[in-house]
């Protein structure tokens, strides 16, 4: 799945890169775990579905700012939207109300492109 290398720069770490097959498997992976969850997003609304499409966006950027450690002070913060919308009815089934829809073809996502689906 991996192949493990020493660094030529630290003699005391290693380096671990992917191979094919690890990268076939985590595609696997992701879609086994992208079957599990569909039935349970296909009950929310499309509104439902947005809101949790955004919030997403946001956690990526979130994930994205804190792995680089570049995380701007300027006073923004890109979750307050999203947060807004959580707190809103609109991203909220009303209890007992979750909406049957067909399953959602919820795009691909690149192995290698260290995003979290």
């Amino acid at each position: 799945m991996v192949t493990r290398a020493t660094d030529p720069q630290d003699a005391r770490a290693v380096l671990i890169r992917i191979i094919p097959a690890g990268v076939a498997a985590l595609r696997q992976a992701r879609l086994d775990r992208g079957a599990a969850v569909d039935p349970y997003l296909a009950r929310l609304s499309d509104t439902q579905q947005e809101c949790l499409a955004e919030a997403v966006i946001v956690l990526r950027q979130l994930v994205t700012d804190a792995a680089t450690a570049t995380v701007e002070q300027s006073g923004d913060n890109p979750a307050d939207e999203v947060a807004n919308k959580i707190g809103d009815a609109n991203c909220h089934p009303a209890e007992g109300q979750l909406p049957q829809r067909p399953k959602h073809q919820w795009p691909a996502s690149n192995p290698g492109s260290g995003s979290a689906y």
